[in-house]
């Protein structure tokens, strides 16, 4: 019998039971960017949720679509206000990130000028105008 080539993961997965029957799923963050996750409940219920049923994202995405069309249609307070139009707010950027990250044109851009509109409403609005203006020719 040859001896195992303990260097080889493709030679001791074989030896394994031909490398498909062990999980082949790894957990890759870091060591050194210590990351919490704390569960409220069962972890490997949780985990299992995450992965088979809808991500974090994907939960809260629909609680704030509920939300924000609840909000909508009730008379809130003005810090109500406030809150819904902030969550309204991330809930644009968010889709603006995804779009950006499936390569849609333009999202890029969108997602700079949301951030100049955040940080420098007045530069914001000058650089609008200057876009809107006559197209110079040269």
């Amino acid at each position: 019998m040859p001896v195992p080539n303990i260097f080889d993961p493709f030679d001791m997965l074989g030896r394994l039971g031909g490398g498909v029957s062990v999980p082949v799923t790894q957990d890759i963050r870091p060591v050194w960017f210590p990351t919490t996750i704390t569960f409220a409940g069962s972890a490997p219920v949780e985990t299992r949720v995450v992965s088979d049923v809808a991500s974090y994202g994907r939960q809260l995405g629909l609680i704030t679509e509920v939300v924000l069309a609840l909000a909508g249609q009730a008379s809130l307070s003005p810090e109500a206000s406030r809150s819904r139009d902030r969550l309204a707010g991330i809930a644009k950027r968010i889709e603006a990130v995804k779009k950006a990250v499936a390569g849609e044109p333009g999202a890029e851009a969108e997602l700079a000028l949301d951030r100049l509109e955040q940080a420098d409403p007045r530069g914001y609005s000058a650089l609008l105008k200057r876009r809107s203006g006559p197209k110079n020719s040269g």
